[in-house]
């Protein structure tokens, strides 16, 4: 398989306008996780459809944490977090079980120049993501909870209206 520049450039890029949109949390965490997960959903699709990766898995683990942080659910959330984290595991085993060249041969099919610059490139990026993911799901565990009950109570709570004290209500008036 040839080295694709545009994929090889768009890994540190992703990474870094990722890691802004984590740290800038805007408008909050889980709008900032849902963009970034549904981005490298359609990349994991991209490569597993039309780059021919077909170990590629990304887009179930990057689907699922996308869907959960649209619905702005934390501890599905946090699951898919966890999902995502096990399979930059399993990247990063690949990435340095075995030397530069080794990867650049088994990945790429070559080990000249443009495969082990892509072989160096996708380590920093395993490690940039583990980093990244990591960091997200310390922040999504410190978010506070919000169970079923409390937020049903919360909503209830919204749609009472306050009665002072001494308020009668009038039943019938006429003008």
């Amino acid at each position: 398989m040839a080295v694709n520049f545009l994929t090889m450039a768009l890994m540190p890029l992703s990474q870094a306008a990722s890691w802004m949109l984590i740290l800038k949390q805007r408008p909050s965490l889980f709008a900032a996780v849902w963009k970034v997960a549904l981005f490298y959903c359609i990349w994991a699709l991209y490569n597993k459809y039309f780059a021919g990766n077909d170990s590629e898995l990304g887009q179930y683990s990057m689907g699922i944490l996308a869907i959960a942080a649209f619905l702005q659910h934390r501890e599905f959330s946090i699951c898919g977090n966890v999902v995502v984290l096990l399979n930059y595991c399993v990247a990063f085993y690949i990435a340095f079980s075995r030397s530069i060249h080794e990867l650049a041969i088994d990945a790429k099919g070559s080990d000249n120049l443009s495969a082990i610059t892509w072989a160096y490139i996708f380590r920093v990026y395993v490690l940039s993501n583990l980093a990244m993911w990591s960091m997200v799901l310390l922040k999504f565990i410190k978010l506070p909870s919000q169970s079923v009950s409390s937020s049903r109570e919360a909503s209830q709570s919204l749609l009472k209206t306050p009665v002072k004290a001494g308020y009668q209500p009038v039943e019938n008036v006429q003008a």
